[in-house]
Parts: C-alpha cells; sequence; structure tokens
C-alpha cells in the first residue's frame, strides 16, 4: 500500500487542514483504509497528538476521514500500534 504523508482534510465546519500521516494501513481481512495521523497539536505535557480514522480518499488530493467507533475493530487497532511501539523499542 502505498503511504500518504500529508492529506488535506475537509473538517466539519468547512475548514481545510492539513494532517502529517504517521501510518497508513489495513487490518488483515478488512479493506477498509485507517491512517494514525496528527495536525501537529501538542498536549499539556507536550506531547504530539495522534488520532486514529478510517479514511476514504476524495477528489483533489482531499479525504473524509470517520470515527472508528467498532470496539473489535479498535482493538485490532491499538495491537497494531503495539506492534509498531514494540519494535521500535528492539531497533
Amino acid at each position: 500500500m502505498n503511504e500518504i504523508q500529508k492529506l488535506k482534510v475537509k473538517k466539519e465546519n468547512g475548514e481545510t487542514a492539513e494532517a502529517e500521516v504517521w501510518l497508513d494501513f489495513t487490518l488483515e481481512n478488512d479493506p477498509t483504509r485507517y491512517i494514525i495521523y496528527t495536525f501537529n497539536e501538542v498536549d499539556k505535557k507536550g506531547l504530539s497528538t495522534l488520532l486514529v480514522s478510517r479514511v476514504a480518499m476524495l477528489g483533489d488530493g482531499y479525504a473524509r476521514l470517520y470515527a472508528v467507533e467498532d470496539e473489535a475493530v479498535w482493538k485490532r487497532i491499538k495491537d497494531v500500534m503495539r506492534k509498531i511501539m514494540n519494535s521500535e523499542e528492539e531497533v
């Protein structure tokens, strides 16, 4: 799968924002495309805020993002994130 680096997102209020995509992936036996991304916002501890969404590419380089509401899918996404974190710790 081609990884997305930057993604233009139309927010619900009509505003356009550019997200930096950290990971673009699908789950085994699930063709839905998911991304882990950030708008480079920082929390109170000074850490980057990461978000996870289902993504559908629109025309002209824009994407529509959808919340992940299924608890079983969230569990699988968290497993992917843990694998990534564990592999980075081993490097």
